[in-house]
């Protein structure tokens, strides 16, 4: 079975459609043009691998716009974050994957919370804090602060946002650390990347 196809428009023309089996029966599915030009011009079909790249219709996505602006605008810390990429984060034009630890710390002092990389730092870029009672809480690597200290209430939590810029960053080969000022039940989330 050939893959044109006769209808009639007039005194009749031709159609063009590809020959598939689908569920076991052969069917005819009309071709589409899928190129861009003039209208009534055939550039020809699109191209596959490598070759796709330049011969695609260009799509702009809602959100384009967006990242585009915030790529130009960078932050005195060149530091922008894609907003629409849950798993990653994009720091000086690279790529990072988030890492999200949850936690229940108990003791007061010094808690390791994501151990010492040799070859990267460690940055928190996010985090959800919540206390029983009240009670203190910083980031630290080993024991020196990184960032602010965070003042809980009882039955309080601190959400920070993420944040490409973080919330302060150990150097490589040192540990992230959260310091509790107190022996106080403490829920967290901690967003972090390795950079």
């Amino acid at each position: 079975m050939g893959d044109n196809f006769n209808f009639t428009q007039g005194a009749g023309s031709v159609g063009a459609a590809d020959e598939l089996v689908i569920g076991g029966v052969t069917v005819k599915v009309q071709r589409m043009k899928l190129v861009t030009g003039a209208d009534g011009v055939y550039q020809g079909d699109f191209a596959l691998g490598a070759a796709a790249k330049t011969a695609s219709v260009p799509v702009t996505l809602a959100t384009d716009e967006d990242k585009a602006n915030l790529l130009t605008t960078a932050t005195s810390h060149k530091a922008v974050e894609v907003l629409d990429a849950a798993d990653f984060i994009f720091i000086n034009g690279t790529v990072y994957q988030l890492t999200a630890t949850p936690l229940l710390l108990t003791a007061s002092g010094n808690t390791q919370v994501v151990a010492a990389d040799a070859a990267k730092k460690i940055r928190v870029v996010g985090a959800i804090l919540s206390a029983d009672a009240a009670v203190n809480v910083k980031f630290q690597r080993a024991t020196t602060d990184i960032g602010t200290t965070y003042y809980l209430a009882a039955k309080q939590f601190i959400e920070l946002p993420r944040s490409a810029m973080g919330y302060g960053e150990t150097n490589t080969s040192e540990a992230l650390n959260i310091n509790l000022s107190g022996a106080v039940n403490v829920g967290a989330v901690i967003l972090t990347v390795k950079i």
